[in-house]
């Protein structure tokens, strides 16, 4: 009885202080390799602390009671304190790898908006040139061939007169570059954005958001057969003091939660989980926060910004 109560109390106690000292982080993913070594080091601290009953010819064995009890509890303590740096020095490196891949697809994204703002500027320049064109073409006496001319730059301007007006320029960029590719992939993405609310934003932060928050639902519908099925909703609003922003897609899949977050279906395992990690870090920037449920066959991913006081 004696043993079952100090026992189950030293444990108990150990477990209060990990749950305290872990509340705020984020759960640990250890790998096989790290859960050897901690093994190892807990079975070598074991056999360390009582060798005094196996030999009392080694600098860590005791003759004494007194002397086993203060080899037993040093070496013991000293081995605790080994597993907990080992563990807070893990913790710190799974976060600082986090931080990094959450940089690395900020600036990614960052780089596709600037790469779509060149492209759409060239874009509208060739837009307008066509446009001269088409004129020019109109006078061509023969007819046959006027209309062919015709046809032809009526269908490629099509693709290129893909813009998009919110009232932020950012924000036009990225859902242009988005509505095209999906216009070309058979995705109806729909759009309701008052883009001005988003002024408060920094331009990396808004590129993080919506550029992370579409290419995971463009991937998400271009797995359905049905073209039919393929829709993408996006909406930015204001509700009493808050900006709210959601991106939903349909989806048919199954999606599983680990640790709080969906288990990524992406084929790029590296980057598991980061898109939507990166909005909620993006968010917590702006003391907001982030919410993603699956619900009637649609998945809903839900931004609230608190507007800033003198919106």
């Amino acid at each position: 009885m004696f043993l079952l109560a100090f026992y189950g109390g030293g444990f108990g106690v150990f477990l209060r202080l990990e749950q305290k000292r872990l509340r705020d982080k984020a759960p640990l993913h250890m790998t096989r390799r790290e859960s050897i070594s901690a093994a190892v080091i807990a079975i070598c601290t074991f056999l360390i602390s009582n060798i005094s009953y196996v030999t009392t010819n080694t600098p860590f064995s005791g003759r004494m009671t007194t002397e086993i009890f203060w080899i037993r509890t040093l070496v013991d303590f000293a081995g605790v304190a080994v597993l907990l740096s080992m563990q807070d020095r893990w913790q710190d490196m799974q976060t600082q790898h986090e931080l990094t891949a959450i940089q690395t697809l900020l600036k990614r994204q960052y780089e596709q908006y600037r790469i779509s703002r060149d492209n759409s500027e060239a874009i509208n320049r060739k837009y307008h040139d066509l446009k001269h064109q088409i004129q020019v073409i109109r006078m061509e006496s023969d007819a046959a061939r006027r209309e062919e001319y015709l046809s032809q730059l009526e269908k490629g301007m099509q693709s290129l007169g893909v813009n998009q007006h919110t009232g932020n320029d950012v924000l036009d960029t990225i859902l242009s570059d988005k509505q095209l590719y999906c216009s070309q992939h058979q995705i109806t993405l729909t759009i309701v954005a008052d883009g001005a609310r988003l002024d408060f934003i920094e331009t990396m932060d808004i590129c993080s958001i919506f550029g992370n928050a579409l290419d995971n639902a463009i991937e998400g519908v271009e797995k359905l057969a049905d073209p039919q099925q393929r829709l993408i909703r996006v909406a930015v609003y204001t509700q009493n003091v808050f900006l709210i922003i959601r991106v939903e897609n349909y989806c048919t899949a199954q999606l599983s939660v680990v640790d709080g977050e969906y288990r990524t279906t992406k084929h790029d395992k590296d980057m598991h989980g980061y898109g939507i990690k990166s909005i909620r870090y993006t968010a917590e920037k702006y003391g907001g926060s982030v919410s993603a449920d699956c619900s009637d066959n649609w998945f809903h991913l839900s931004v609230l910004l608190p507007l800033p006081e003198k919106a």
